[in-house]
């Protein structure tokens, strides 16, 4: 553990000092940006051409340059750079994954072109509208941005516009598998890229997704030689943007044919070129990829070793977004802090003129009588006064100004720590528990179908799922942990952990291992809470089934979790000892009961989360009975169907309501 900590240490400083590696053409422009002799109207120009370039590699540093470059354009009225400037934040948001203010922005850059009858631009907008849509999986309503921007286009008879437009489309029917209609569309933003003279980069990007197409139909010898052409198109290439995309994808056929010397050799080529680029954007999908290969291979150390540098570049992206929001807080208090000034020093100068003014009358009216001069006299004295009073005021004003600007550096600090404090502790556990759940496939093998209807409520969950495999025996367990938080996740993963040693032992009997579970459980609490305080929401409730794969008999045995099995048109349940895995666990033994299975036997577990759901109309929980006639209304269906019905089902019970607990489901057929 010792040596653990300190590489993780070392790995965090080193993570955070690296320093980027822009290119020369990029440097000089930054330079040029900052020098003072640039004038705004060039660094208006200059923050949109770094925004472009910057937008994949560092998405925060690229919003700093976009929003000035969009000041400048507001003061001299230069809406076609406005558009842009709105549109390339927009751009960078998405990469940072942060889509509402992706979709504020490219909404506000909608609403500049068609102001000003920019169509090119509202053109782009509809298809930054539609591209986000793709991403957040609304294929309809991104394909109806996308068919506006395609009209314009038209309209304009811009090629560069039709093959981006084309290509999204492509990309839209490639996430609902339409994979005919996909390949149609590529090939027809190929064929404008080409006739066009676009560049052989624009050109390997439409190969890209045409290989996408084929690993989508699973003919990944097609798509691993479309990936591999790809890079023979261009041996020259320095885009490693680009470079580092592909040889992600052709790792993940490899892996998916279990060619994982191939799988590893371009893992590493994804991560050199991530690296070259300097895109913790890339570098990020290259240590998942990579995790992703000596988890299949059953590495399972240098698996977690990729998956945890995975984490850091998840916490750096979140820092460069909180960081652009701080500089954009910034900018936004020194430009309201300027107008202030203004505004005093306008008041403070009218005072002045009012006063030079009224000086001049008393002169002229000096000899209409000694009366008089004592009255104007009088009326001087006053308006010296409230200068005085005006001139306080405004010292004041500034003392304000100065006491405000350091009261929002304080406050922008604090919200960063503690911002930074969450993400890394929901960031680390959410990755350790994502990486110790079963994948779906390898989750009950025993069985020819099944699904997992898994909806935490929080980012990180209490509820779990577990498989153990082996020649002989096949287990399954459904659990659930008090909390839904942290908390509840980090006592999901112990017991994830305790499962694997107990059956490692050798034990296969379930009640056993379901007792074994206990005394360790109650262990753990006894050393987090040695006076017996602050317990009471710390408990696990599991249900647990033992497949003798020889002999197709069934044992389950269950704390507090029962077990469904439907045969023959009737659904039966095999109950729970009612004893929770807690401190205060009873010394009852968990009862051990036994099931025959048959072929279209269908079994389920789930956790009470889906159960004790409020509904919208009559504020009563979904309550037992009507999972149990739920069940039998769609068992016939395939497993993937059966999952669907099952969500749809409790989306609409749920309707507006909060959802009130994680939510866990599973379901098998024999």
């Amino acid at each position: 553990m010792k040596y653990f900590l300190i590489l993780t240490v070392f790995l965090t400083v080193f993570f955070n000092s690296r320093a980027q590696n822009y290119s020369p053409e990029i440097k000089e422009m930054i330079a040029k940006m900052e020098s003072p002799t640039t004038s705004d109207t060039q660094k208006m120009y200059l923050g949109n051409q770094i925004a472009w370039l910057l937008r994949n590699t560092t998405p925060g540093l690229a919003i700093k340059y976009s929003t000035e470059a969009g000041i400048y354009a507001k003061q001299f009225a230069d809406y076609m750079e406005l558009a842009k400037a709105y549109s390339y934040t927009g751009v960078c948001y998405r990469n940072l994954e942060n889509y509402a203010e992706a979709m504020e922005y490219y909404q506000l850059g909608m609403q500049v072109a068609q102001t000003h009858s920019l169509k090119d631009e509202e053109a782009y907008a509809y298809i930054n509208i539609g591209n986000l849509l793709l991403y957040q999986g609304d294929f309809p309503l991104s394909q109806d941005n996308l068919f506006k921007a395609l009209n314009i286009g038209r309209q304009l008879a811009d090629s560069s516009i039709l093959a981006y437009v084309y290509l999204n489309l492509g990309r839209s029917y490639i996430g609902q598998k339409k994979y005919i209609e996909a390949e149609d569309y590529l090939r027809k933003s190929l064929e404008i890229r080409i006739k066009s003279g676009a560049s052989v980069a624009l050109q390997i990007t439409v190969r890209k997704y045409l290989g996408d197409v084929y690993a989508g139909k699973k003919e990944l010898q097609k798509a691993k030689q479309i990936y591999l052409k790809c890079f023979a198109l261009d041996p020259n290439n320095t885009n490693y943007d680009l470079l580092s995309d592909l040889s992600a994808k052709v790792s993940g056929v490899y892996l998916e044919i279990k060619n994982y010397d191939s799988a590893l050799y371009y893992g590493n080529l994804a991560l050199k070129y991530g690296k070259l680029l300097s895109s913790k954007l890339r570098i990020r999908v290259a240590y998942n990829t990579l995790g992703a290969i000596f988890y299949a291979n059953g590495n399972y150390k240098d698996a977690a070793l990729n998956y945890y540098n995975q984490s850091l570049y998840n916490d750096s992206i979140f820092w460069d977004l909180l960081t652009q929001k701080q500089q954009s807080l910034k900018l936004t208090a020194e430009r309201e802090i300027m107008k202030f000034r203004d505004s005093a020093t306008s008041y403070r100068q009218q005072a002045e003129s009012q006063a030079l003014i009224i000086k001049l009358l008393m002169f002229l009216l000096i000899g209409v009588g000694l009366g008089l001069f004592f009255y104007f006299r009088y009326k001087f004295s006053k308006l010296s006064t409230d200068n005085m009073r005006l001139s306080a005021e405004t010292t004041k004003s500034s003392e304000d100004i100065s006491r405000l600007e350091a009261e929002l550096l304080k406050k922008t600090q604090s919200i960063k720590y503690q911002q930074l404090q969450l993400s890394d502790n929901i960031s680390y556990a959410y990755n350790i528990q994502k990486m110790l759940l079963p994948e779906i496939d390898k989750f009950g093998m025993f069985f020819k179908e099944k699904f997992v209807y898994y909806n935490p409520l929080d980012i990180v969950s209490g509820d779990f799922y577990w498989c153990y495999d082996n020649d002989d025996y096949e287990m399954l367990a459904v659990a659930d942990c008090s909390g839904h938080d942290i908390k509840g996740s980090f006592l999901s993963l112990y017991g994830i952990n305790a499962l694997h040693d107990i059956v490692s032992d050798g034990e296969i009997s379930a009640s056993e291992i379901l007792e074994q579970l206990k005394v360790r459980v109650k262990s753990l609490l006894y050393m987090i809470y040695p006076g017996g305080n602050d317990i009471s929401a710390d408990s696990m409730d599991i249900a647990l089934i033992v497949i003798d794969k020889n002999t197709k008999m069934l044992e389950y045995s269950g704390s507090n979790i029962p077990m469904y099995y439907i045969r023959e048109e009737q659904i039966f349940q095999l109950k729970q000892t009612k004893n929770a895995i807690n401190l205060f666990s009873k010394d009852v033994p968990y009862e051990a009961q036994f099931l025959q299975l048959q072929s279209g036997d269908c079994i389920y577990m789930a956790s009470d989360g889906y159960c004790s759901q409020f509904g919208h109309k009559n504020k009563a929980e979904f309550r037992i009975d009507f999972f149990e006639e739920m069940l039998l209304k769609i068992y016939k269906l395939d497993m993937i169907k059966q999952r669907e019905s099952v969500e749809k089902q409790f989306l609409e019970w749920k309707g507006g309501e909060n959802q009130n607990d994680d939510i866990l489901v599973t379901g098998f057929r024999v």
